[in-house]
């Protein structure tokens, strides 16, 4: 490219890429928290105690038994990979539809609940879930700030 008129090459990344590795941030940075605190880091209950709460809490409800224990077994160990994976931007594409199927069931849970007093969680989930939505969304048109692109242009490096 020559440096005169529009084809002028650009400094820096692409706002896309910036609005990518954003989202990612803040998703992953938000996972990662929540799974570490669950295991006790950062001042949270521990792993135990986080497992009973959340299958306490469905007693009464459809979910109630085996849905519920699953889900909260799980939970922890998902956020914390989920959100490392998002913050270095490691199996991108993947990571986001795991953090949008996480996010839905802890939707669901929500809604089985009818508690109004979660309406705070459940819009700060809703929010999480339109910021993986529009992360899913931009992710198309490259993700060059990651770990996936630094291992896709290697692995399409030509071969001597």
């Amino acid at each position: 490219m020559n440096n005169t008129g529009s084809n002028a090459p650009s400094c820096g990344p692409s706002p896309r890429a910036l609005a990518v590795l954003l989202l990612r941030l803040a998703l992953g940075s938000c996972f990662l928290y929540a799974g570490l605190s669950k295991f006790g880091l950062g001042g949270g209950p521990g792993y135990t105690a986080t497992v009973a709460s959340l299958s306490k809490t469905f007693n009464d409800t459809l979910l109630a038994g085996f849905p519920s224990s699953a889900f909260a077994h799980a939970l922890p160990f998902l956020e914390a990979v989920l959100g490392a994976l998002l913050l270095i931007g490691l199996r991108t594409r993947c990571a986001l539809m795991l953090t949008g199927l996480t996010l839905l069931g802890l939707v669901f849970g929500l809604m089985v609940l009818h508690k109004p007093e979660m309406l705070p969680a459940q819009t700060m989930i809703y929010v999480l879930v339109l910021l993986d939505v529009a992360a899913l969304a931009l992710l198309e048109s490259g993700n060059p700030l990651s770990v996936d692109a630094c291992r896709g242009s290697c692995s399409s490096a030509p071969k001597p």
